[in-house]
């Protein structure tokens, strides 16, 4: 907190200016009462702007306070709007992945089902032949069969191939959006971090200011009252030497 130092009250000031326009004289080259000059006009004026001058550094500091605390609040709104947006995002994403490992589950299911279906139809029709032609083509069944039971085999090797495809596209996308779920989460906390940290370093730095010229501001108060004593009690001595003369 900064304080306005008076350094004189209102009796003192009169009794001060009073005493200067009466007994400030220049001894330097002169002795004569009738050429005596005041010499102490404008010492007020210089304590009054260098009161105004102290109070427009504090009011500055204060307005550069309120700016910096403004420009906080847009930041943590920008912040918050971000972090809101990446929710969004994330929840498409999630969203997407499962339409897609459904469609993908689903496409499959079809597939095997319409070729189950089709097999089945053809194994049929194959079987009545077979059996329409069982008396005329005794010699050829056992090379139909077997033709048969080799793409039978050949169709199942085929489910399978489809299953373990379909079970590692599952596998890879659960790992993708796992991945980059970790990978937002792990970007978010680190701009936290840097935000708290470039807030801890802006406040920091602030009250180093604050402190500094609070400092400095002490040290020119305590300049000015030892030279308004050294003024005092030289226009006393003064004073004193002229009612000497007198």
């Amino acid at each position: 907190m900064l304080f306005v130092h008076n350094p004189l009250s209102r009796h003192e000031f009169d009794r001060w200016q009073t005493n200067s326009m009466v007994c400030s004289l220049d001894f330097t080259t002169r002795t004569d009462v009738s050429t005596w000059k005041p010499r102490h006009w404008n010492v007020s004026e210089r304590v009054v702007r260098s009161e105004q001058k102290e109070q427009q550094q504090f009011l500055l500091i204060k307005e550069k306070l309120k700016d910096f605390q403004g420009a906080l609040k847009i930041e943590q709104e920008a912040r918050l709007a971000v972090e809101d947006q990446l929710g969004k995002q994330i929840g498409a994403l999630e969203q997407k992945l499962k339409m897609e490992i459904g469609i993908n589950v689903r496409s499959r299911l079809d597939e095997e089902q319409a070729f189950n279906t089709r097999l089945t139809e053809h194994v049929k029709a194959t079987y009545a032949a077979v059996e329409q032609q069982n008396e005329i083509r005794e010699q050829q069944n056992a090379s139909q069969v077997s033709q048969l039971a080799s793409s039978l085999q050949a169709v199942a090797t085929k489910i399978d191939e489809c299953r373990a495809s379909r079970e590692r596209e599952i596998a890879k996308l659960q790992q993708t959006f796992t991945s980059e779920l970790q990978a937002l989460t792990e970007q978010i906390a680190a701009e936290e971090k840097q935000r708290q940290e470039m807030e801890a370093g802006l406040y920091s730095a602030l009250e180093e200011a604050c402190k500094k010229l609070q400092d400095k501001i002490a040290r020119e108060r305590d300049a000015r009252e030892k030279t308004h004593e050294s003024i005092l009690n030289l226009l006393d001595d003064v004073c004193g030497k002229v009612e000497q003369y007198v």
